[in-house]
């Protein structure tokens, strides 16, 4: 069971990263928006503001899921 515990972590894991990567992709893209369509800036900053938040966020999340991973892997060896 705990191969299966450790695979979902590993997941979570591996979606977290990707969707950091997505995530900064389209903070670019907003800042594109910015720079080439200025009169687009203040809906354009506010969807910029609004994927950083998500992107903390998400960041945020990477370390209860490195503890339960962690965990994880722990409990795996005491038995």
């Amino acid at each position: 069971m705990a191969s299966q515990h450790m695979t979902n972590s590993l997941s979570i894991m591996s979606q977290l990263i990707m969707v950091q990567d997505q995530l900064q992709s389209a903070i670019h893209k907003a800042e594109q928006i910015i720079k080439i369509t200025p009169d687009l800036y203040p809906v354009a900053e506010d969807v910029r503001i609004d994927i950083e938040t998500a992107l903390e966020a998400i960041q945020d999340a990477e370390i209860p899921s490195n503890r339960l991973f962690n965990n994880i892997n722990g409990g795996r060896h005491d038995h």
